[in-house]
């Protein structure tokens, strides 16, 4: 759906946050803070996630060490100064006017390869970021290795290099925690964009405006397929099941003529999500991003999903000698998700895992809530193309 494309357009978010724990002491940023997290001592005070005091150094000895070695290193490039996408998130930041409890999470793009965006709903992604933040602390917390002694270092230079770089490595590891901070540029790092594009408007992904109602309506698929696309898929792939996402929400009608054929252009979907005192995460509200320099922020009562399987059959043309083929979609499993219910997955060291402890795939949906319009429906709807397939 041309998410680099987009991306070029749209500005990006922020990830420099601070951090909520379930005790109240708080945790006073130094000047040295720097060296391993991204906020502003003279302006935040955090809770801590997971304190230094927590974690030890990744074991060389381990089997899995250069696993979670490279899980750590893409996080510490992700921090780097020279990162272009910090100056564009600390804008975005201050004009959302998000507070300390508070993260946005939209994901990367990826040109490189198709990837399905993250399924808001399930708590994976939540764990994975809280293992990647985790293997960043305890990477900052093993000693690098130095080399061995030059042959014409003397033994005494050779012991100041050591002593300078138990230095640097003290500076570098004694303030480092995992605040929310870090969760937000893990999640970020992890994930993948929803991205809505008017251009590729089919019965899979539209956002259309109704005045009336003051509602906004948008829909788009969690994987990157298109109506096109499935046109031109090989008979043999078939049947396949598609994922879709539905929102609606109020949106004032001045905020609507001003910003709405900027959405219309394109369109990335942001997650702004809230952390309680038990470290819980919850889904509080969206941001939609697009040319327009301010962020669309809406607050739908709920997400809708649903399952859309595509079956096409194939049959002879005895006049022509050729095979027609015709699709049919049918809807399944319709779930809504409630905003503001917290996630159950807790931060910190208690659910940390090491690689081998990770599922294979998503697991532990937050519980969905089937409406009394969805309970309604017993039998899937079977659509023929050209039909509608969202209301």
């Amino acid at each position: 759906m041309g998410h680099v494309q987009l991306l070029t357009t749209c500005l990006i978010l922020q990830m420099g946050l601070v951090a909520c724990n379930q005790n109240t002491t708080t945790y006073t940023p130094s000047e040295k803070d720097s060296l391993s997290r991204r906020i502003d001592p003279a302006q935040y005070q955090t809770m801590l996630i997971v304190s230094n005091e927590q974690v030890t150094p990744l074991d060389e000895e381990y089997e899995h060490f250069n696993f979670q070695q490279f899980e750590a290193s893409l996080l510490a490039e992700y921090l780097q100064p020279t990162n272009s996408i910090r100056a564009q998130v600390q804008q975005y930041r201050q004009k959302l006017g998000l507070k300390a409890d508070e993260i946005i999470f939209f994901g990367k793009g990826d040109s490189n390869e198709e990837k399905p965006s993250i399924d808001i709903r399930q708590t994976e992604f939540l764990a994975t970021a809280n293992d990647l933040a985790i293997n960043h602390l305890r990477s900052l917390k093993t000693q690098a290795m130095i080399s061995e002694q030059g042959q014409y270092e003397t033994s005494a230079e050779y012991a100041q290099r050591q002593a300078q770089a138990n230095v640097q490595h003290q500076q570098r590891s004694s303030h480092a925690i995992v605040d929310l901070s870090r969760i937000e540029d893990a999640l970020n790092l992890s994930g993948y964009v929803w991205v809505l594009k008017q251009a590729d408007s089919d019965r899979f992904h539209e956002i259309s405006y109704d005045a009336d109602q003051e509602m906004i309506r948008l829909r788009t698929l969690i994987t990157d397929t298109s109506e096109h696309g499935i046109n031109h898929t090989a008979f043999d792939k078939f049947p396949q099941t598609l994922h879709a996402l539905e929102i609606q929400a109020h949106l004032p009608i001045e905020q609507a003529k001003k910003q709405f054929d900027d959405l219309k252009s394109g369109t990335t979907l942001a997650f702004i999500m809230r952390m309680d005192q038990n470290k819980r995460l919850s889904l509080d509200r969206i941001a939609l991003l697009s040319r327009n320099p301010n962020p669309v922020v809406i607050e739908p009562k709920e997400l809708k999903f649903s399952d859309i399987l595509v079956e096409v059959t194939k049959t002879r043309n005895e006049e022509t000698g050729h095979d027609e083929y015709e699709t049919f979609y049918s809807t399944h499993n319709e779930q809504v998700f409630k905003l503001k219910q917290a996630y159950p997955f807790q931060f910190g060291i208690e659910n940390y895992r090491l690689p081998h402890m990770r599922p294979r795939q998503n697991s532990t949906p937050v519980q969905p809530i089937l409406s009394d319009e969805l309970l309604s429906r017993h039998v899937p709807t079977r659509l023929q193309r050209g039909q509608s397939l969202c209301v």
